[in-house]
């Protein structure tokens, strides 16, 4: 795996769709490294709080093996997460939409929920 720095750069720029996979991707190829209470977390509002700054929860279980129905994208009548399914550990999931970069003067959750994903692989620090 590539240095963290290096991935940090490479996802600074990119769109949140190419970011929101990118970590899909990082956390598909490093199963392992990311326990059942590491999945729930990322599934509860209160701990994602304190992952990433936003009460969002990052990934949502479905039903849908390949596109997501708007039941399991939507809340208050608004899409917050991708459509796509993906899988991991066996479940399948959709992820959040909503990403804030360093140039969103309120919130930047982007760093935190990478800098998260990156303390939990073995990829070195630098």
């Amino acid at each position: 795996m590539k240095p963290r720095s290096e991935i940090k750069s490479e996802l600074e720029g990119k769109s949140n769709r190419a970011f929101a996979f990118a970590c899909v991707g990082i956390m598909q190829a490093n199963p392992d490294s990311f326990s059942e209470d590491d999945i729930s977390a990322l599934q509860d509002p209160d701990r994602c709080k304190g992952i990433y700054d936003y009460r969002l929860p990052v990934l949502n279980a479905v039903a849908s093996e390949s596109l997501a129905n708007d039941d399991e994208v939507m809340i208050n009548k608004r899409q917050r997460y991708y459509r796509d399914v993906f899988e991991l550990r066996g479940e399948r999931f959709v992820i959040t939409n909503n990403w804030f970069g360093r140039d969103c003067i309120n919130r930047e959750n982007r760093g935190p929920f990478l800098d998260w994903i990156l303390s939990r692989t073995a990829s070195p620090s630098a």
